[in-house]
């Protein structure tokens, strides 16, 4: 279990929302740090993890003697309105069937304003960045809770620094280390078995009465006995008719299995493939009469010449190329005589001249071969046009059309061949018939006998509704008037069979705490000597299983707690507790308000390094600026994840949080 966050709205005395992510950074940094000064909140925020998962079960509720109404509306901060109320939101993770699910406890109330509580406690699983309400385990939170956390072992994860002391004071560690391992073993369990069962014998032996109403008391048990014949018959024949349907439903598998193998899926499909054959072959005739209409198009009939119309087109365009290149080779020409008149006015030599003048004829050339490519067409511009058009747009669209059609008429003629195949495989009826006879009488059978089996139930439950009539009858008979002498036996018996089970329970606690208090034993010496790193201080502890008091012993002698220290023996009490916590094998958050307490420096220093970075895989520490400060501060912070202080502010009447800590 891991707790990631609190937040509190309007709590006892801090006012406002304040929120504190409690989260652990690693496994080597599970600490915690929450500083504040006596009467700013510190017991306030330990009160509030136990107020949001125990509610009016929680500790610190039982023992305020007050009705929860009225603790409830004592818990909403004084300086706020009561209809505007508190809440508490608690967010943590758990491992449930082998999987971590985060989980988000919110319990809010306010007075409303017929001056009663409203209270609403809700219960929603944290996922992907969604929130889900559970209403069923909302409703069964408290039996839920007990698996990971129960109450009788939250005071050995949930504690301040008086509980060590108290320990650590010889007058009361025996009875604090009875409830304890009680608490942690269950057998404060057993020990309220042990009284209930001796309210049990008290309580039967009221019950003696002299009535002999012998004959009333047989004819009642006759009768529930023959009812209970009639049911047991009744049984028998509902057992009957479900092995004869299970027989019956085989065969029909059966059959099922023939008619499928004969073709009997197609014969029942056979009116749909009509239908379907009828409605391809109506398609096939629209399609036909589509493509009439799209023969019959001007543009069509020149799909046929499209390699023609090719020819023609280049044709076309070659004789247009040639008409143009005459126009320009005229005008060539006269541009180059021009040319040649005025160089030979220019003074330049003769071979420069003549090199223009070849220049020039070769320039003309290409013109002159377009102007010889032959010409027999002569269509005038407009024709021409037309001819582009119908080239590039309308037969394009032609063709489209064309392959469209084309392949919706493949599509067509192969659905078409398809369905024939279907048809032509179809059964013949006087093959098939007889399967479907047998198959609809098999089904019938089935039918009557599953009737058969619901009158049967319902007369069964009829017959067990006298039963449960007449048994009831006879539970009064024999409360009210039962024979003196059978009844003065069977309380006898009872009271017997009560003081035997009180016996065994003894026993069995007996046996079941000498059983566990050797391995709480060793498990103390072994924190003990991590906390002190004096391994010959104290070897052995001893607990009577009568009285839980505690025996030490060291390798020469035995040690009375006396002879210890005040900071040895509270050193002590915190290897007990840890010693518990750490048997029960359970993954919980350890919490500790006042840690240090009144222990001495040399001590303190052996708690900040040995016991509060090992105690839990998460540690909330409650310090006060006379506890943690300093040498020990800095000790902590390889340890520490993350720090608040808690400070009470005089202006709004009410406490509020901020990172960090004290600054000393």
């Amino acid at each position: 279990m891991i707790i990631h966050r609190l937040k509190l709205h309007n709590f006892g005395v801090y006012i406002g929302e304040h929120t504190f992510n409690l989260t652990p950074n690693n496994e080597i940094q599970p600490i915690v740090l929450i500083g504040a000064l006596n009467g700013s909140g510190k017991t306030t925020f330990l009160n509030a993890i136990q107020f949001a998962l125990y509610g009016k079960l929680a500790p610190f509720v039982v023992e305020s003697g007050k009705s929860y109404d009225n603790f409830l509306r004592k818990i909403i901060n004084r300086h706020v309105p009561q209809n505007v109320g508190a809440s508490i939101e608690l967010d943590f993770s758990v491992a449930i069937e082998g999987k971590t699910r985060q989980i988000r406890l919110v319990r809010t109330w306010f007075v409303a304003k017929n001056n009663r509580i409203s209270e609403s406690f809700d219960v929603s699983y944290l996922a992907g960045g969604t929130e889900t309400c559970d209403k069923l385990l909302a409703d069964s939170w408290f039996d839920f809770l007990e698996d990971i956390l129960p109450k009788r072992i939250m005071p050995l994860f949930f504690f301040d620094g008086e509980k060590i002391e108290e320990l650590a004071d010889e007058s009361s560690a025996s009875k604090i280390l009875a409830t304890a391992i009680n608490a942690l073993l269950g057998m404060d369990i057993v020990e309220q078995l042990h009284q209930d069962l001796n309210v049990y014998a008290r309580r039967k032996l009221n019950t003696i009465r002299n009535d002999t109403e012998r004959e009333e008391y047989d004819t009642l048990d006759n009768e529930a006995k023959q009812i209970r014949m009639e049911i047991n018959i009744l049984e028998e024949r509902e057992s009957e008719v479900r092995e004869s349907i299970a027989k019956l439903q085989k065969e029909l598998d059966e059959l099922r299995a023939k008619f499928t193998s004969a073709g009997g899926e197609i014969f029942e499909s056979h009116s749909k493939l009509e239908e379907e054959r009828k409605e391809l072959l109506y398609q096939a005739h629209q399609h036909s009469e589509n493509m009439e209409t799209f023969v019959a198009k001007d543009e069509t009939p020149f799909l046929l010449i499209l390699p023609l119309l090719k020819k023609i087109s280049t044709q076309v365009e070659e004789e247009s190329y040639g008409k143009h290149s005459e126009i320009v080779l005229e005008i060539l020409s006269q541009r180059d005589e021009n040319l040649i008149t005025l160089l030979k006015t220019l003074d330049i030599t003769s071979t420069n001249h003549q090199a223009v003048a070849q220049f020039l004829d070769r320039s003309r050339k290409e013109f002159d071969v377009a102007t010889e490519h032959p010409r027999y067409l002569n269509f005038s511009d407009r024709a021409s046009q037309t001819l582009s058009i119908l080239n590039s747009h309308l037969i394009r669209d032609r063709i489209s059309e064309v392959d469209a059609s084309l392949n919706e008429n493949a599509s067509l003629a192969a659905k078409l061949l398809h369905i024939e195949r279907q048809l032509a495989s179809v059964p013949d009826k006087h093959k098939i018939q007889p399967i479907l006879d047998n198959l609809e009488q098999c089904n019938q059978s089935i039918n009557e006998l599953h009737q058969e089996s619901t009158r049967l139930y319902d007369e069964k439950c009829r017959k067990e509704r006298e039963y449960e009539k007449c048994s009831r009858q006879l539970n009064l008979f024999l409360e009210q008037k039962s024979l003196e002498e059978v009844r003065q036996r069977e309380v006898s018996r009872s009271i017997e069979y009560a003081s035997k089970a009180r016996k065994t329970l003894l026993n069995f606690r007996n046996a079941v705490i000498a059983h566990h208090i050797a391995g709480i034993e060793k498990l103390i010496v072994t924190c003990f000597d991590e906390l002190t790193r004096k391994s010959s201080l104290i070897t052995n502890v001893s607990i009577d299983s009568s009285n839980f008091s505690i025996g030490l012993k060291s390798r020469k002698q035995e040690i009375k707690p006396k002879d210890l220290s005040a900071g040895e023996r509270q050193l002590l009490a915190v290897a007990i507790l840890w010693a518990l916590s750490r048997y029960s094998s359970r993954p919980i958050p350890m919490i500790i308000d006042t840690p240090l307490g009144r222990l001495d420096s040399n001590h303190r220093s052996k708690l900040v390094n040995e016991y509060f970075p090992k105690a839990s895989h998460q540690v909330i520490l409650l310090s006060t600026d006379e506890e943690i400060y300093g040498e020990y501060h800095r000790d902590l912070q390889s340890s520490l994840s993350r720090s608040y202080l808690i400070e009470f502010d005089e202006d709004s009447g009410g406490s509020k949080i901020s990172e960090g800590y004290f600054n000393k």
